[in-house]
């Protein structure tokens, strides 16, 4: 086992991203769809539009170095329009893949793995901006030399990047290694930071995803078994104002690398989360301790680093399923259901890629579904009444 205090850049594909494409690093890195694109989040505007963050790059250079940027795109929940993207943070290097989260009073948390002037390496940066994109505290702010795979949430007026650190190499998908721990930082609303919380140190646990609560964050991370080509799943909750961790707890074993995601349900005050364990997909609901309330198994496997959108009730959710379509679940606070499966309006299945994705709901209850194909941002549309109820 060898330890890297840094993630060298020039293993880039090894480092959140190691997956089962089979990447080859410098001859064939076009042919991993992260390459072009990766990661999409989205943030409310000043004016009621929503705002879609994703990081998008030319093909990899003969060196197999990625370039992404970050580039922002404003669509109007009144006419399902989307403005043509905008360039929002550009250096040399890759940023991605970009996340953020928005807090109490409007300001965004804007974050990202940065091979920007990081010393041979990457590293976790931010900036804060307020709804109107006038930076508050603008890039670049370092969360962790090294750091990389940082998703971020709000809670109240307190922002949370939880993030991994350093690289191990050998074992995971396709023997290429694995992170060595999560941590978390807790930042005001102004981006300054209030507590460093060391959640797995030094350990073989890494791709960190967060959700925010009420109260409280949601943590869930992969840990590596050792001879198994499949991940456990961790959880453990954390108090924003105090920086206090809770309970660790093991959620769900045989878990497909990096498919798997977590959200807030605020109707019901519960946290979903949704993976592919073994051949099917499973969902679980947690409470702000963490504690499991309810399990959902058999469901259509699901997608890698794809988000859940929840309606505007608050107890239905939606998530990409791996034939194409979306899968609908239903929620009370001690309750789980199937709720049948989506395709989009023009009755076609997608092909999902595994480089991020995102909903928003129109005003008038359809569904906006956000992915990046060859580096470009695509919307599929859904209408959720017409969902398919027999099997899964």
């Amino acid at each position: 086992m060898t330890t890297c205090r840094r993630p060298p850049l020039r293993h880039r594909t090894l480092l959140a991203f190691a997956t089962g494409l089979a990447v080859a690093l410098a001859t064939a890195a076009h042919a991993d769809p992260r390459s072009l694109g990766h990661g999409v989040s989205t943030a409310r505007a000043d004016d009621g539009a929503r705002l879609v963050f994703f990081s998008a790059g030319e093909p990899p250079g003969s060196d197999g170095g990625w370039s992404h940027d970050v580039f922002v795109a404003r669509w109007d929940p009144a006419t399902g329009e989307q403005a043509a993207p905008q360039r929002f943070i550009s250096r040399d290097e890759a940023q991605e893949p970009v996340a953020v989260a928005q807090a109490r009073d409007g300001n965004i948390l804007v974050t990202f793995e940065d091979g920007h002037d990081a010393r041979g390496s990457v590293t976790q940066r931010y900036g804060v901006y307020d709804a109107g994109l006038k930076p508050v505290l603008a890039y670049p702010n370092e969360v962790h030399p090294g750091g990389h795979s940082g998703h971020a949430a709000a809670v109240g007026e307190r922002f949370v990047v939880f993030y991994s650190d350093e690289w191990v190499h050998g074992g995971g998908v396709d023997d290429l290694g694995s992170g060595y721990g999560v941590y978390a930082k807790v930042y005001d609303t102004r981006g300054r930071e209030q507590h460093a919380v060391a959640v797995a140190h030094e350990r073989r646990e890494w791709w960190p995803t967060i959700a925010g609560g009420d109260t409280r964050a949601m943590l869930l991370w992969q840990q590596y078994v050792e001879g198994s080509q499949r991940a456990r799943l961790n959880v453990a909750p954390l108090d924003p104002v105090s920086g206090e961790l809770g309970t660790v707890r093991h959620v769900m074993s045989d878990v497909v690398y990096y498919v798997y995601n977590i959200a807030w349900m605020p109707q019901i005050r519960r946290f979903l989360m949704v993976a592919t364990s073994g051949e099917h997909g499973a969902a679980r609901l947690l409470d702000e301790n963490g504690e499991v309330t309810a399990s959902l198994d058999g469901l259509p496997a699901t997608v890698r680093e794809a988000g859940i959108a929840v309606a505007p009730t608050g107890d239905v959710a939606y998530t990409p399923a791996a034939d194409g379509r979306l899968i609908q679940i239903r929620a009370t606070p001690d309750s789980l259901q199937f709720a049948g499966t989506v395709r989009t309006a023009d009755g076609r299945d997608v092909a999902w890629r595994p480089n991020g994705s995102t909903g928003l709901f129109t005003d008038d209850g359809l569904l906006d579904w956000f992915t990046l194909e060859d580096g470009e941002l695509v919307k599929y549309r859904f209408d959720p009444a017409a969902n398919e109820t027999t099997g899964r």
